[in-house]
């Protein structure tokens, strides 16, 4: 987890003079491995996002394939439980413990001052939502949902 933190404190560290200074933050385990590519290829053509976006896997080859594809990611190997690294059909278990780790890990990263969105890979996004967050974000907010979040 030290390497997850010092790795998010340094990517900050560099947007700190930046107009957009957040940071992309998502967790994934092996299942995620083709929506996290097919994330990175969508949102590609936004200036400032691949380059911003720190990404904590469960397996080294997932990060080694991320940074033969997308060099411009950080991508951080973060040891988990076999139970985490895969499909959790059926298996309502581990699904809760993986969130309440992925919470463990948000909140450290919270904790040490960094400010990122948090983001699940198998979301769209239709543009860089640096600007948006930028104007509604202040320090007492933690979480922002759109006016139309339980609509679909």
């Amino acid at each position: 987890l030290q390497k997850v933190l010092a790795t998010a404190s340094s990517l900050s560290s560099d947007l700190a003079f930046d107009d957009r200074p957040l940071l992309f933050v998502t967790i994934i385990n092996e299942a995620f491995q083709e929506l996290t590519m097919n994330w990175m290829c969508n949102v590609q053509p936004f200036e400032r996002v691949l380059n911003r976006t720190l990404i904590i896997a469960g397996s080294k080859r997932v990060c080694e394939r991320i940074g033969r594809e997308y060099n411009e990611v950080s991508c951080v190997v973060l040891s988990l439980p076999s139970s985490f690294n895969g499909h959790f059909e059926g298996k309502s278990e581990h699904r809760r413990e993986f969130t309440a780790f992925r919470m463990h890990i948000i909140e450290r990263i919270a904790s040490a001052g960094i400010n990122f969105l948090y983001f699940d890979p198998d979301s769209l996004w239709l543009r860089d939502p640096s600007d948006l967050l930028r104007n509604t974000t202040e320090r007492d907010v933690d979480i922002v949902i759109g006016e139309a979040w339980n609509q679909i």
